[in-house]
Formats: C-alpha cells, structure tokens, sequence
C-alpha cells in the first residue's frame, strides 16, 4: 500500500553548506634528441605548476578534532548554517624535473651496448588553511566557546574580516638526484652479460 506521507526531499549530501573546489596544472615538457651516429645523447625537461582551492563545510571535522583537546561536549544538531564552519585550502605546487641520457645506437654487429643518466628532481609544495566561520557572530558563541570550556552564548570574539579563527602554513622542498647505468655485453648468440646500477 502506498504511503500518503509527504516523500522526503533527495537527499544529495551531508553537508550544510556547499562545498567548492578548483584544481589547475600546467605540464609543460620538452624532449630533445641528437644522434651522433654511434651512441645518442638524450634530453627530457619536465615543470609543473599546480595549484589548488577548495572550500568545504569542515563543521563535524572541527568538532571531532578539537573537541575531545579542549574537553568540550557539543549538541550536534546543528541546522543553522551560521553554526557551521569551513575549512579553505589553498596548495601550490612546482617541480622542475630533468634526466639526461647517453646510450649506444644498437647494430647487429655490436658486442656492448650501453646506457648513462643522470637524473634531478626538485619539488616545492605549500598549502594554507584557514578555518572559517559563516556568520561569526553566530559560530563563535555556539561553537568556539563550548571548545574552550565556556557556557553556550559566550560572546567570544573573532576579529579575522573573513571569520577566520585558525590559520595554519607548511611548506616543503623535496630534491632528489640519481646516477644509473644499464651494460650489455652479448658473450654469445644466446647468451647476454648484463649489469644494472643505480645511485640515488
């Protein structure tokens, strides 16, 4: 039998504010080859460039992680949304690759074959956080002071123009540099002494 009951709307997501994202990147690369007749000398540049936005409704995450640190208990009916509060993100990220190359051409008459390289790697990685109130005036006493230890309605002050009440940085280089080589000597018809090796 089929309900009389008004049907409840679509749900679509848990979150009572929208959630905005943004994720660009530019790959550019360039590879160059000169063949000198017996051997190659090859040439791979590589650079990044990407950056990233996003906002989302960070109200249960905020609640979760610094709740239980300042011993507060909270009433998580919230169906405000000045009682919620985001969590913006921006990262960047640039890297600057290059490997280099010099290798024998292969022939049917040659005994050894070879290959040198040297390889770098250089990444710089930021990312930002500010955790932001919607309406601060409503955030703040509802949310922020409970976290503290103070009563609900405690008109607790957030000066940021944009709500802001924490804002965290980090930033991290990452270089890496290698060595390698791969030697083939052909002993026989069906047989191949080969040595690989690497240092990094």
């Amino acid at each position: 039998q089929q309900s009389e009951r008004e049907p409840l709307p679509e749900f679509t997501n848990a979150e009572g504010v929208a959630s905005v994202g943004e994720d660009t990147s530019l790959l550019p690369s360039l590879n160059v080859e000169w063949d000198a007749g017996p051997l190659t000398l090859i040439s791979n540049t590589s650079y990044m460039d990407r950056e990233v936005n996003s906002s989302d409704d960070g109200t249960a995450f905020l609640l979760d992680v610094f709740g239980p640190a300042f011993g507060g208990s909270f009433d998580l009916q919230l169906p405000n949304a000045g009682e919620r509060g985001l969590i913006d993100l921006h990262m960047t990220q640039r890297s600057f690759t290059q490997e280099v190359r010099l290798q024998s051409n292969k022939s049917d008459d040659s005994r050894f074959n070879y290959v040198f390289g040297l390889y770098y790697q250089k990444l710089r990685q930021t990312v930002s956080e500010r955790d932001r109130a919607v309406v601060p005036e409503v955030f703040a006493p509802n949310i922020l002071a409970p976290l503290f230890g103070l009563p609900v309605g405690f008109p607790l002050p957030i000066t940021e123009p944009d709500g802001a009440f924490t804002v965290a940085f980090d930033e991290s280089i990452d270089e890496q540099y290698a060595a390698f080589t791969n030697l083939d000597y052909k002993l026989t018809d069906k047989m191949n002494l080969r040595v690989i090796g690497a240092y990094r």
